[in-house]
Protein backbone atom coordinates (compact mmCIF):
# COMPACT_ATOMS: atom_id res chain seq x y z
CA UNK A 1 0.00 0.00 0.00
CA UNK A 2 1.20 3.47 -0.80
CA UNK A 3 0.34 6.08 1.84
CA UNK A 4 1.22 9.72 1.42
CA UNK A 5 0.16 12.73 3.43
CA UNK A 6 0.14 16.34 2.30
CA UNK A 7 -1.60 19.55 3.38
CA UNK A 8 -4.88 18.38 1.79
CA UNK A 9 -4.93 15.06 3.65
CA UNK A 10 -4.10 11.42 3.08
CA UNK A 11 -3.59 9.79 -0.32
CA UNK A 12 -3.88 6.01 -0.08
CA UNK A 13 -3.35 3.54 -2.92
CA UNK A 14 -4.30 0.00 -1.94
CA UNK A 15 -2.49 -3.09 -3.20
CA UNK A 16 -5.58 -3.98 -5.26
CA UNK A 17 -5.67 -0.54 -6.91
CA UNK A 18 -1.97 -0.80 -7.68
CA UNK A 19 -2.51 -4.19 -9.33
CA UNK A 20 -5.44 -2.96 -11.40
CA UNK A 21 -3.42 0.03 -12.60
CA UNK A 22 -0.57 -2.31 -13.57
CA UNK A 23 -3.11 -4.39 -15.52
CA UNK A 24 -4.39 -1.31 -17.35
CA UNK A 25 -0.85 -0.34 -18.31
CA UNK A 26 -0.13 -3.90 -19.45
CA UNK A 27 -3.32 -3.96 -21.53
CA UNK A 28 -1.90 -1.15 -23.69
CA UNK A 29 1.05 -3.31 -24.73
CA UNK A 30 1.54 -3.05 -28.50
CA UNK A 31 -0.13 -6.10 -30.10
CA UNK A 32 2.91 -6.98 -32.19
CA UNK A 33 5.13 -7.01 -29.09
CA UNK A 34 2.87 -9.01 -26.76
CA UNK A 35 4.38 -12.16 -25.25
CA UNK A 36 3.31 -15.62 -26.42
CA UNK A 37 1.18 -16.20 -23.33
CA UNK A 38 -0.51 -12.82 -23.54
CA UNK A 39 -3.73 -13.56 -21.66
CA UNK A 40 -1.82 -15.23 -18.83
CA UNK A 41 0.56 -12.26 -18.65
CA UNK A 42 -2.29 -9.76 -18.51
CA UNK A 43 -4.12 -11.69 -15.78
CA UNK A 44 -0.95 -12.19 -13.74
CA UNK A 45 -0.12 -8.49 -13.97
CA UNK A 46 -3.59 -7.32 -12.94
CA UNK A 47 -3.88 -9.82 -10.09
CA UNK A 48 -0.29 -9.88 -8.81
CA UNK A 49 -1.21 -8.25 -5.48
CA UNK A 50 -4.60 -9.88 -4.91
CA UNK A 51 -3.21 -12.02 -2.11
CA UNK A 52 -2.90 -8.83 -0.08
CA UNK A 53 -6.37 -7.66 0.86
CA UNK A 54 -5.52 -5.23 3.62
CA UNK A 55 -9.16 -4.46 4.35
CA UNK A 56 -9.85 -8.06 5.36
CA UNK A 57 -6.71 -8.40 7.50
CA UNK A 58 -7.11 -5.28 9.57
CA UNK A 59 -8.92 -1.97 9.23
CA UNK A 60 -7.01 1.02 7.89
CA UNK A 61 -8.58 3.35 10.42
CA UNK A 62 -9.02 2.58 14.09
CA UNK A 63 -10.13 4.54 17.17
CA UNK A 64 -6.98 6.69 16.83
CA UNK A 65 -7.71 7.73 13.27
Amino acid sequence: MIVQYDEKGWHIVTQRSHGLLAGQICARWKVTDQPEKWVETLIATAEHDDVYNEFERSPLIDENG
